[in-house]
């Protein structure tokens, strides 16, 4: 998932939760900083899901019985443990929080903020944008500042890539301007 935002006018400490959504006539506005909003996909398992879950947990649990009653005691075991670690696998994914990136471009610098991780400021006027597509399933965003190559929107799906990179290179472009 992207968004597009913008920082509120005199106020560069504002937090991204108080940045305002562009309105879709006005997608690069020249006065104020641009800032896209990268984000995981991630939905959380509906009740069909759990059920299913269930409805699998206890289909291994009587498959597993038969086995232990001609004497494979192992059989119930393996599969429990199988089904305790996808429960401990969908509850750490749920718990965790889903990858996210910031690039805010804008006031003479290129900043990207991802989660847990420092930001990264560089300039506008040495800074390149690449779109590399290996491949019609394979298309990979980088920002160029002389030695270093920054990966960005890897959170995002094909299609969001896609979308976003004309956008990255035209606010790239406008950046220099200003």
């Amino acid at each position: 998932m992207y968004q597009l935002l913008r920082r509120p006018e005199g106020r560069p400490w504002a937090t991204p939760g108080d940045w305002l959504a562009l309105p879709a006539s006005d997608p690069l506005p020249a006065e104020r900083p641009f800032v896209l909003l990268m984000r995981e996909n991630r939905s959380t398992l509906g009740s069909h899901e759990r059920q299913a879950i269930a409805i699998l947990g206890t289909c291994l649990t009587i498959i597993a019985v038969l086995p232990a009653l001609k004497g494979y005691w192992l059989v119930p075991v393996f599969s429990l443990g199988v089904l305790a670690l996808l429960v401990f696998a969908l509850d750490r994914h749920r718990q965790s929080a889903p990858t996210s990136e910031t690039l805010e471009l804008g006031q003479g610098k290129v900043v990207l903020r991802r989660s847990r991780q420092k930001p990264i400021e560089l300039s506008p006027w040495g800074t390149q944008f690449a779109a590399e597509q290996r491949s019609p399933a394979n298309l990979r965003l980088f920002l160029r500042h002389r030695q270093h190559s920054i990966e960005i929107g890897a959170c995002l799906s094909l299609e969001e890539r896609e979308a976003i990179a004309p956008i990255i290179a035209a606010a790239l472009a406008q950046a220099r301007r200003s």
